[in-house]
């Protein structure tokens, strides 16, 4: 019954995947006209962030966009090192450019966001956190993508300079995002609003009270209330910006746990959204299929390892009873018959079918971008082990959610 389950289950992703992708190549629409429009207030909040801070207001100046549109925000939040210091003395080297610094004891990131939005009179609003950097044509090629309906477009998002395993394997991973995002926009399904030049309409925003302060996820949180209120977010897929990822174990498990107990509690806030038609195929599908896909990945992960400790201690206990078993299992050069049947089809088609859609999906992400596909023990880390890894971060932030435990950055 279970190898039938999961038989069934491989099929339609696949029917999915396909269907998905192809949605995509059908619905993509011509280039905008790519034309400066609008002035842009473009916040930098910042806590601790003296290594990075002057490489991020750089990228921002290199924007290829009219100086005298552009005004940047600094907000220092509480900062205990010299980040302030660091940016005062920026903006005195710069005089030409709009700069200024905001200083505010500690209260989070969205409190820093709402401070700059409080003084925000340009049309548009971008949030650039201060670990990252843009590309020149960045805000160009973004702001053409809004039309009346649209209170937000964000930008395709990769990794800046990935030098060990974490930051290839999450590299892979970015790529594969872009791709989903753009999925997600064609379907006018994204609800999502990273902080990496996600640039919103000033009014909407305000309209809609600004950032949740007491949200872990602020720009999740502030997607979904977006949407909620019948506003569309855009994909621009030129628009490429670059981020600083965690680089050990430690600063990505604490990561992921955050952006995972985001996950649960704002969508649990927005649980009304769901199978609403009022929120079209976000309600009907996207939704959903975002809250369905995480038990199935877990029952996916958990079977996987229940199959592999079996065979295991199958092996290991053959080896300690049968004299020779060792040495016959692990040596002998298999004939193609002893392969073809002595598999268990009902598993092995499955795992070809999910194996087959993470390769479809790997390509295409990596053509869209036109990057070139390099890294093969990354790329062999991220389909093998970072999938466990990632089944362990969801189980430790249902676990904290459960037991109700302090949310915290």
């Amino acid at each position: 019954m279970m190898q039938t389950i999961i038989f069934v289950l491989s099929f339609v992703s696949l029917y999915i995947a396909v269907l998905t992708l192809s949605f995509l190549y059908l619905s993509e629409s011509p280039k905008a006209e790519r034309k400066e429009s609008g002035s842009v207030t473009i916040a930098v909040p910042c806590h601790n962030e003296e290594k990075r801070i002057e490489s991020c207001l750089f990228s921002l100046l290199a924007l290829e966009y009219p100086e005298e549109k552009i005004i940047i925000l600094v907000v220092d939040d509480g900062s205990t090192d010299k980040t302030a210091a660091i940016a005062s003395s920026f903006i005195k080297k710069h005089p030409r450019s709009d700069i200024r610094l905001i200083r505010q004891s500690q209260m989070g990131k969205a409190s820093a966001l709402n401070t700059a939005l409080a003084s925000t009179k340009t049309e548009f609003f971008g949030v650039l956190d201060a670990d990252s950097l843009v590309d020149k044509a960045a805000l160009k090629e973004l702001l053409p993508h809004f039309s009346d309906t649209t209170a937000a477009v964000i930008t395709a998002l990769k990794v800046h300079k990935p030098r060990n395993i974490y930051e290839k394997v999450q590299h892979i991973e970015y790529i594969l995002a872009i791709l989903i995002r753009r999925i997600m926009s064609a379907l006018n399904t994204l609800h999502i609003t990273p902080g990496v030049l996600s640039v919103y309409r000033t009014h909407i925003l305000k309209d809609l009270g600004g950032f949740d302060a007491s949200n872990i996820t602020e720009d999740f949180e502030i997607a979904l209330r977006i949407k909620y209120n019948g506003y569309d977010i855009k994909l621009a897929p030129e628009s490429i910006t670059y981020t600083a990822v965690p680089r050990t174990f430690k600063s990505l498990w604490r990561q992921r746990i955050r952006w995972f107990r985001g996950f649960i509690t704002n969508y649990l806030s927005y649980k009304d959204m769901f199978f609403n038609r009022k929120y079209g195929l976000t309600g009907y599908y996207q939704l959903p299929v975002g809250v369905i896909s995480i038990p199935l990945f877990l029952f996916m992960l958990s079977l996987g390892v229940v199959t592999l400790a079996s065979d295991i201690f199958e092996d290991t206990l053959r080896t300690l009873t049968i004299q020779g078993y060792f040495f016959e299992k692990f040596l002998e050069i298999p004939t193609l018959d002893s392969l073809l049947y002595g598999q268990n089809f009902k598993i092995l088609i499955p795992v070809f079918i999910i194996s087959s859609i993470g390769v479809l999906f790997f390509i295409v992400a990596h053509r869209q971008i036109k990057e070139k596909i390099i890294n093969p023990f990354a790329i062999l880390m991220y389909f093998s082990v970072y999938p466990f890894l990632t089944g362990i971060h969801w189980i430790m932030a249902i676990s904290h959610e459960l037991v109700r435990s302090k949310r915290k950055w």
